[in-house]
């Protein structure tokens, strides 16, 4: 009985070095090899810590070029967007970023139509956030969300890279980048030129049932959390080519006021609205496809959006003058929306 036991207890010793070996070095090979969201790597490494923080989905990960916004603010900036993504991705990744270092200055977050479907048209992005189950205690809780799976988990580390194996070998082996259109800008996809079979004066309509509860909530917790934490959060509404075309009537003037509302209610929310502004709207050539303007037209708008940023900046200070633009709004220098 004896040396059955020290046999076993042999077997699973060497078991669980050689799963120990094999987690570290799925581990290496996954930080070594390219990905897809370069900037989330360098998050979980404490290795960003931009003045300007870009949080949202492809519609900001596309539009907003941070080279442009440092030139033109003074401020460091990273794009952190998660493409495919979801406003609970978006608040996750915020809450992440700002456990182990500074905060930035300013965090840009998406908010427009879409991120006020609870219908979940875009699903929440965890295979973006697998490879960090073992850096990150809440991402782990994403994916360990019973008991056994914790203790799975514990007993068999490398269990992380389940689903993961193939896709990393993959990655080293033949990794396609995010394709020979664009560019990589500090987290920033940048894509040159106009989907190929877009027919532009095809309609469509995006349809939400109205604002829930749920999600009023959740932009109530985000307001309430910026106020706590002394940080100016703006939310954005990025271009799109001939809006009118593709919102129900009505819906992008809820979704105005909603936004409006939150900022005019907290000190720390602001809110800019280019939905409708007539300096993209209507340009064709600014745009990739419907929701997501190509390299030249995310040019534009980020020098467009970059004096706006500043001026911002500086009313939280209060060492800048008053903006003679936000004096046409009647609402306040949180709120400024064209077209509306």
């Amino acid at each position: 009985m004896r040396k059955f036991l020290l046999k076993a207890f042999l077997f699973l010793a060497i078991f669980k070095i050689l799963d120990i070996g094999v987690l570290h070095l799925l581990t290496y090979l996954d930080q070594i090899g390219p990905t897809e969201d370069p900037g989330l790597r360098m998050m979980y490494a404490g290795k960003l810590h931009p003045d300007i923080l870009i949080i949202g989905s492809s519609r900001l990960k596309m539009q907003i070029n941070p080279e442009i916004l440092e030139r033109e603010t003074g401020m460091s900036a990273y794009n952190l967007a998660v493409l495919g993504s979801n406003f609970e991705n978006h608040f996750f990744v915020l809450k992440e970023f700002l456990k182990p270092g500074p905060k930035p200055r300013m965090v840009l977050f998406e908010a427009d139509v879409e991120t006020l479907d609870i219908t979940q048209k875009f699903a929440f992005r965890a295979d973006a956030l697998q490879p960090y189950m073992l850096v990150s205690k809440r991402v782990f809780m994403i994916f360990a969300d019973t008991r056994l799976r914790r203790l799975a988990y514990g007993a068999l580390p490398s269990l992380v890279f389940r689903n993961r194996v193939f896709r990393v070998v993959g990655k080293l082996l033949h990794f396609e980048g995010p394709g020979d259109d664009i560019t990589e800008v500090k987290g920033a996809y940048l894509r040159e030129g106009r989907q190929p079979d877009w027919i532009t004066e095809r309609t469509w309509k995006w349809t939400i049932g109205g604002i829930s509860p749920e999600r009023r909530s959740q932009f109530e917790e985000l307001a309430l959390w910026a106020d706590s934490q002394d940080c100016l959060v703006v939310l954005m509404a990025t271009p799109r080519y001939k809006s009118d075309n593709q919102l129900t009537p009505g819906l992008r003037e809820a979704a105005v006021e909603f936004y409006s509302d939150l900022a005019l209610r907290h000190p720390r929310i602001a809110f800019l609205d280019y939905t409708k502004d007539e300096r993209m709207d209507p340009r064709l050539d600014y745009f990739y496809d419907r929701i997501h303007m190509n390299a030249q037209g995310a040019r534009f708008f980020s020098n467009l959006l970059a004096p706006r940023l500043a001026r911002i900046a500086g009313e939280r200070r209060n060492t800048r003058p008053p903006d003679p633009q936000t004096a046409k709004n009647p609402h306040s220098a949180r709120v400024i929306s064209w077209g509306g």
